[in-house]
């Protein structure tokens, strides 16, 4: 019983890796190539410059690759304006097709921008 347990456990593992696997991409950058950076301004606050965070750009640069760090992990080339920690996951990476493409530089960040709304405001409005 034990036996034809594990044997089903093993094929259902099996059968969830296959389906995992269809929609990982296997992405490898080499040193100074041009990337683009997807940052999410609604879970990093502080590069959130809209009210509205849905409607902020979802990728930033190009921006070049200084290195690599480890297999999954990429060091890139930021502008001093930014706090933003300079090494990112493959994830959030997308390379630059075309090298000409215009910029679109990473927000300079200030700390403390929160936006704070009052009720009295909201009901005056």
């Amino acid at each position: 019983m034990l036996d034809e347990l594990k044997m089903h456990l093993d094929q259902a593992q099996q059968r969830m890796k296959m389906y995992a696997d269809k929609k990982r991409r296997e992405v490898e950058f080499q040193r100074g190539d041009r990337v683009f950076l997807k940052i999410q301004p609604y879970r990093m606050k502080i590069l959130a410059r809209k009210l509205n965070k849905k409607l902020s750009a979802r990728f930033y640069g190009p921006c070049e690759i200084l290195e690599r760090i480890r297999k999954v992990t990429y060091k890139l080339k930021l502008t001093n304006s930014t706090c933003v920690h300079p090494v990112f996951h493959v994830s959030f990476l997308k390379k630059c097709i075309k090298p000409d493409t215009p910029t679109q530089p990473l927000p300079s960040v200030r700390t403390g921008w929160e936006l704070l709304v009052e009720l009295a405001q909201v009901l005056a409005k």
